[in-house]
């Protein structure tokens, strides 16, 4: 009976506003039964049946991983100008004018990062729960569902073919805008700042560590990152930094998100399934390792993470780095880089935010949030030029694109003839492509006499490196002692490298 009043309860469950609310009966058979639900701070108190149960969090429902939980101080970043403006970004860029139902956003993709996250660790705490704290499973789930926040309209196409354009010199990455993003939620939002830091206790320590979570941290052995690079954790915690953004072997929830809903929306079959490795994954102490602790997976799975790369190769190959793609994509290039000629004096430049910038008032935000004193006005004022051009990427998302295309101003007659062909498939002809060693790369690019060169990087993951070779795996025997493979034991992936060479 209890579980048929929870199912019907879990439907309503956050529509409901009030402090405490007696709900209509349910019944089951001929008995009747009264259901109490009391809101609190960190989710939902249900009594039925003499019975209490926390519900954490609020319901969405995903086409990818079905019904998933997140953490009611995770929708309350949700609900937030900064992160509901990820709903008009999609996902692959320009990738839905050759693949039709290619228009998913980076909004429900940060949603199912944040929720894969929370389950990863679940399953981690599960086996071992004094590896990871409360704290723990929190700030890495907030990195998750923030990673995303900084990408710019038409994601990669922003950050890879137009910030170089305009940006001679200086350097931009999302994950360093996402931060920043991260950081201006919270400041501006003074419950949210007061549950982070009152109910949940996180301090600045936790705050760099989220920093640290999005824009990823190399796990590799002492002998190769030495001496640890992190500030928000220990070296004993180095495992939390393979979870979100891993730069060590690149197996992490971003990548098992994006590989299943992007094959979903592209019509591609995904061979690869996350779950396999998300049970049979556990951490690995750094003596038994390389004197650092690593998420380590057990040794019949192996065939698995090979999937995993090789769905990865196949998406950049079909998808990612189609032909039309490329084309459509270096047009609508050449029309965003027009529009910022065009109005650079008109009003903030999205060229003049640099990543120094943002690295430098995300430490100030951070000190703000976690301190009662006000900054100095020095200081003060930097950050309001930062916060001024700051408000104009957060208007930016896909709308650009109509926007140029519908606009009446004649400075923007170049850009929108570029979109026009775009909308009109007037694009230019591919006159050839080879498969060319990595070492010819500058000199197909001398060949750029009145024709686009493209150079596009095809692998597995780290160039031409064997993507199991930063992998541990662990035998059932003995579950705490991990090893790499042996390269026999994975003929599979020596071969199809080779095939590709």
């Amino acid at each position: 009976m209890l579980q048929l009043l929870l199912a019907h309860i879990r439907r309503l469950v956050m529509s409901i506003c009030h402090k405490s609310i007696k709900l209509p009966q349910a019944r089951c058979g001929s008995n009747q039964a009264w259901v109490w639900l009391e809101k609190l701070n960190s989710g939902y108190v249900l009594t039925a049946g003499g019975k209490h149960i926390f519900i954490q969090g609020h319901i969405f429902n995903d086409p990818i991983h079905g019904q998933i939980e997140l953490h009611l101080l995770l929708v309350k970043i949700i609900d937030t100008p900064q992160f509901q403006r990820l709903r008009y970004i999609k996902q692959l860029g320009g990738t839905y004018l050759v693949y039709p139902g290619a228009t998913h956003t980076r909004f429900e993709h940060s949603i199912g990062v944040a929720y894969l996250a929370k389950e990863k660790q679940q399953d981690l705490e599960k086996k071992q729960k004094e590896l990871i704290t409360d704290k723990d499973i929190l700030c890495v789930q907030i990195a998750a569902l923030c990673y995303n926040l900084g990408h710019g309209p038409f994601s990669y196409l922003f950050k890879d073919r137009f910030i170089p354009e305009v940006q001679s010199g200086q350097t931009w990455t999302h994950e360093v805008a996402s931060v920043w993003l991260f950081l201006d939620i919270v400041e501006k939002n003074e419950e949210l700042k007061k549950e982070l830091i009152k109910d949940h206790k996180l301090n600045q320590e936790d705050f760099i560590f989220i920093q640290e979570l999005i824009k990823g941290v190399d796990t590799a052995a002492p002998e190769v990152q030495n001496p640890w690079p992190a500030k928000g954790r220990t070296e004993d915690k180095a495992s939390l930094y393979e979870i979100v953004a891993n730069k060590w072997n690149g197996i992490d929830v971003r990548k098992w998100d994006y590989f299943a809903r992007d094959c979903h929306y592209l019509g591609i079959p995904n061979n690869f399934d996350y779950q396999c490795l998300m049970k049979s994954a556990q951490v690995c102490e750094g003596k038994w390792v390389d004197g650092r602790s690593h998420i380590c997976f057990r040794d019949k799975v192996a065939d698995n993470i090979y999937d995993m790369f090789h769905t990865r190769y196949t998406l950049y190959h079909q998808a990612y780095q189609h032909k039309i793609v490329n084309i459509i994509e270096e047009k609508v290039k050449d029309a965003f880089v027009e529009h910022e000629l065009s109005l650079r004096f008109e009003r903030l430049s999205i060229s003049e935010m640099t990543e120094s910038l943002l690295q430098d008032d995300a430490k100030r935000k951070i000190s703000r949030i976690t301190s009662l004193s006000p900054p100095l006005q020095g200081k003060r004022e930097k950050s309001k030029s930062i916060n001024e051009k700051m408000a104009e990427f957060i208007k930016l998302t896909d709308h650009i694109f109509e926007e140029i295309l519908y606009s009446t101003d004649p400075r923007l007659e170049g850009a929108q003839m570029e979109l026009k062909d775009v909308v009109k498939r007037c694009l230019p002809k591919c006159v050839g492509e080879a498969r060319i060693p990595r070492t010819k790369f500058m000199d197909i690019k001398a060949l750029q006499q009145g024709l686009t060169v493209l150079v596009i990087q095809l692998d597995y993951n780290i160039k031409d490196e064997n993507p199991i070779d930063n992998v541990y795996f662990y035998r059932k025997r003995n579950p705490f002692k991990a090893r790499k493979i042996n390269k026999f034991e994975m003929v599979t992936v020596e071969l199809e490298l080779e095939d590709e060479s």
